[in-house]
């Protein structure tokens, strides 16, 4: 199994994370769509076809590279997923 983790660094830290062992990389700096998902993580694929459908209606094409950011607090879950477009 291949994870990635991401998270904001300063650039003074960068020599010792390598030194751990950790590479470092960049986040995507493109076009991008983002939507927000609210609720269960077994809907969670409905927001992904309704991105895809969103995508494909203004004539982009959706990357291989998504990334999604966790947060909500308790039963409030949310979901936001960035997907990079060409």
């Amino acid at each position: 199994m291949h994870v990635e983790l991401g998270f904001p660094v300063s650039e003074h830290v960068t020599g010792p994370l390598h030194l751990a062992g950790l590479k470092i990389g960049d986040t995507y700096a493109g076009r991008a769509m983002q939507a927000v998902h609210r609720g269960d993580y077994a809907s969670l694929r409905e927001t992904y076809d309704q991105m895809i459908a969103a995508i494909r209606e203004q004539g982009l094409k959706p990357t291989a590279d998504m990334w999604e950011r966790y947060g909500g607090a308790g039963e409030a879950i949310e979901v936001e997923v960035i997907w990079p477009v060409a």
